[in-house]
């Protein structure tokens, strides 16, 4: 299994098949239809303030998880990095063990 494998595994990441079929597992949320706000509540300075912060929440989102995406990269490919340099330094080791095999066997064939 390779490091984006068990990444996707451990943080719950699918492929974009995978999303289409995991969603056709899942109900659908059923949305109320929208409702028109009359234009006398649109205009009214509570109105206008509850919705600037809806956008203003609504853009803090979007941008924190474009965020957390970016820092699921990065840590993605750290972790490329060094299970790559843990198996470059896993084999130098089996390449030993295998030289130092070699030579108790040549050993305790001369004894």
């Amino acid at each position: 299994m390779s490091v984006y494998d068990e990444f996707c595994t451990l943080f719950n990441v699918f492929e974009e098949a995978d999303i289409g079929f995991l969603q056709s597992l899942e109900p659908q949320r059923k949305r109320q239809p929208k409702k028109e706000v009359p234009l006398e509540i649109r205009q009214t300075e509570k109105y206008q303030q509850r919705r600037l912060k809806n956008t203003l929440a609504a853009r803090h989102n979007r941008k924190m998880k474009k965020l957390k995406e970016k820092q699921s990269v990065l840590f993605l490919k750290k972790m490329e990095r060094e299970n790559k340099s843990m198996q470059g330094e896993c084999e130098k080791l089996r390449k030993e063990l295998s030289a130092l095999i070699h030579l108790v066997r040549k050993k305790d064939s001369t004894k």
